[in-house]
């Protein structure tokens, strides 16, 4: 896997950020992503949107690819792994499962708001569901909302997009990780999602650009 990785400093953790959009943290063997929005192309199609299909299946490629190179041992999905519950037909279950059983790891998904309640997701019985979840020192939610001030904290949910470029010359949207003091939140994985554009504001902010098959040193909004 020809990618190059950026490795920061978490409130005293190694992390590696990873252009694929997902963290991988070497100490725990923890491959940590958020925002799949499996079935996301499917509910549109269902609404006569004509989008293309097969996306769902190259994100759990994608996943599959990252959890074996990194010889993971947890896979977490900060939330919003699904985009709907409609998309729990029992053919979609049945391939879910199946992957799951062929992935050599523990699954843990934090419910986001698009993924189904639990007891929708009871006969996917490899998928273990909860609201947060606590590794070491650092907290793990999918909403920022929900993030204690001061608390080490990873989320998802906001699918951080940034600028980058020159005033002078041509400018382009990228996925971005974005830090604001003790929170880090991740990019959006899945390949049909959308994205908002970081601004300027009143805290300071640290981007860390996805560009290409890299992950960029950080640029800093004040």
């Amino acid at each position: 896997m020809t990618a190059t990785s950026l490795d920061i400093d978490f409130h005293g953790e190694a992390l590696q950020l990873h252009p694929q959009g997902a963290i991988w943290w070497p100490s725990e063997h923890t491959l940590i992503l958020s925002d799949v929005h499996l079935g996301k192309s499917a509910t549109f199609r269902a609404h006569g949107l004509p989008v293309p299909e097969g996306e769902s299946e190259d994100d759990l490629v994608r996943i599959t690819k990252l959890v074996t190179h990194f010889h993971t041992q947890r896979l977490l999905i900060v939330g919003d792994f699904f985009h709907s519950r409609s998309i729990l037909t029992a053919p979609f279950k049945a391939n879910l499962n199946k992957w799951l059983s062929d992935l050599p790891c523990k699954v843990i998904l934090i419910l986001g708001n698009h993924d189904p309640l639990p007891h929708k997701l009871a006969d996917i019985p490899r998928l273990q569901t909860c609201s947060t979840h606590h590794i070491k020192q650092l907290h793990f939610v999918h909403d920022p909302a929900e993030v204690v001030e001061g608390t080490p904290t990873i989320s998802g949910h906001l699918h951080p997009l940034c600028r980058i470029g020159t005033k002078k010359g041509p400018s382009m949207r990228v996925p971005c990780f974005l830090q604001q003091s003790s929170h880090l939140i991740l990019p959006a994985f899945g390949t049909f999602t959308s994205g908002k554009l970081v601004e300027p504001g009143d805290d300071r902010k640290i981007l860390y650009p996805i560009t290409g098959d890299q992950v960029s040193h950080k640029l800093m909004f004040l």
